[in-house]
């Protein structure tokens, strides 16, 4: 089974966060909260979660995505998410009706120019 790791960028004043691998528990969730809230604490407020290289994805890795949305919101941030036609992600999206609260792009640099210009 492949771990799930998270890899944390950060371009153009947007923090990135990109999940790989099982997204199958919310063993990151504690990971992504800390990296949100030291890039907070330092003024960034805008936040993008690549999901594109998730291989599997479940009602446990659902609930790390929705944690950390909602955590980034409750401290006055943004969050906008990426999937490159990742068909486990859409379908999973879709079912739970999460894309229809989920802001959802198919590039870094479209959501990053998203971002960008919502602050305009």
């Amino acid at each position: 089974m492949k771990e799930p790791v998270i890899v944390f960028e950060h371009q153009n004043g947007v923090g990135i966060l990109i999940f790989s691998g099982k997204l199958m528990s919310d063993k990151l969730k504690e990971e992504a909260n800390e990296y949100i809230q030291a890039n907070i604490q330092k003024g960034t407020k805008k936040f993008i979660v690549d999901l594109s290289l998730i291989s599997l994805l479940n009602s446990a890795g659902l609930n790390t995505l929705i944690r950390i949305f909602t955590n980034t919101r409750n401290k006055g941030g943004q969050m906008i998410f990426v999937n490159n036609n990742n068909e486990v992600v859409n379908q999973l999206l879709t079912i739970s009706k999460l894309n229809n609260i989920f802001e959802i792009y198919n590039a870094i640099e479209e959501a990053i120019n998203q971002l960008n210009a919502q602050e305009a």
